[in-house]
This record gives structure tokens, C-alpha cells and sequence, in this order.
């Protein structure tokens, strides 16, 4: 039942990858396995890494956490996302290449949506069970529902292709918004 318990709350923490991944979709033209994975593997990594890094520390430290990860997701999302809006009124150059995937980029963005777990996973649910499996149960299910995310915003970019990078960038904005709000309510 443990294991439940941790499966549901790492969903909950993947919805901003998943949000995030289908705005990194909108700007794919061609995708292929390669790009895929490495996205995915990305977020997942750093979703991991916060899980491992958070077990680690002291539950003594988790305020911290929950005090900062809304600051740090909101700079990097809402810098990204600007940036995304602003490459999307250069139509012409979208047309004639495809835009590289900057793993950097997808760093920012995995950091910025995948902090929260470092405040997260030192709750009871996850405090149950060997952190090695919570751990992985993360990894897993983040890179699974990254590769989602990706697959739906890559195939939405096909279909609304001058608007895919300007939505990315409003998405990118509005989860920043949104992950800033939700931290300042907690308090």
C-alpha cells in the first residue's frame, strides 16, 4: 500500500513535467527517438536526482524547500517562456530549419518544475519506503510521462505549426504563474 501511495503522489509531481514536455513538443518538427529520449531522460534525471538529494538531507531542512522552489520555478519558467514567445515572432526562420534541442534549456526547465520534490519526498510516503525504489518510482514515472507530453505537443505542433512556439512559451508562463501561486498559498 506504501508503494501505491508514493506511485500517486510522484503523478502528482509530474503533471509540471508533463505541461512542461508538451510545451518542449510544440517546437519539435521532426521527432525522432533520440530527441524523445534524451528529453525524457532529462526530466526524469532531475527528478530523480532532487528525490535522491532530498533523502539525503535532514527532514529538518524541507522548509527551505517549500520557502524557495516556487521562486526558483517561477525566474526559470518565466525567463524561458519569454524567451520561447519571443523566437515566435520569427516565423521565417522557424520555416526554414529545424530548431535545436538545447538540453540546457530542458535542464532549466526539469529543474524549475521538478524542485517541489525536494520538499515533497521527505513526507511520510515516501519516508516508508527504501529510497532507492522511491527513487526510481520517480524516475519512471516522470520519464514515462515526459515521453507523453513530448508526443502530444509534438503532434499538436505539426497541426498548428507558426503558433507552436508562442503556445509553448504562454504554457511555460502560465505554469510559472501558477507554480508561484500555489507556493505563496501554501505559506
Amino acid at each position: 500500500m506504501k508503494y501505491i501511495g508514493a506511485v500517486i503522489l510522484t503523478m502528482g509531481l509530474s503533471s509540471d513535467v508533463f505541461i512542461a514536455s508538451i510545451s518542449k513538443g510544440l517546437a519539435i518538427r521532426k521527432l525522432t527517438g533520440k530527441k524523445l529520449f534524451g528529453i525524457s531522460f532529462v526530466f526524469a534525471v532531475v527528478q530523480g536526482g532532487f528525490a535522491i538529494l532530498s533523502y539525503q538531507l535532514s527532514e529538518g531542512t524541507g522548509w527551505i524547500f517549500e520557502w524557495l522552489d516556487h521562486w526558483i520555478s517561477f525566474i526559470f519558467l518565466l525567463t524561458i517562456g519569454n524567451i520561447m514567445l519571443i523566437r515566435s515572432y520569427h516565423n521565417e526562420e522557424l520555416d526554414q530549419k529545424e530548431p535545436d534541442i538545447r538540453y540546457f534549456t530542458v535542464l532549466l526547465i526539469g529543474i524549475a518544475v521538478g524542485n517541489d520534490v525536494l520538499a515533497i519526498s521527505t513526507t511520510d510516503t515516501f519516508s516508508q519506503i527504501n529510497q532507492w525504489i522511491g527513487m526510481g518510482i520517480i524516475w519512471t514515472e516522470t520519464f514515462l510521462i515526459a515521453s507523453l507530453g513530448i508526443i502530444i505537443g509534438h503532434n499538436l505542433g505539426i497541426k498548428y505549426r507558426y503558433k507552436s512556439e508562442f503556445a509553448g512559451g504562454i504554457i511555460l508562463i502560465a505554469l510559472a504563474v501558477k507554480i508561484l501561486l500555489f507556493g505563496l498559498g501554501r505559506k
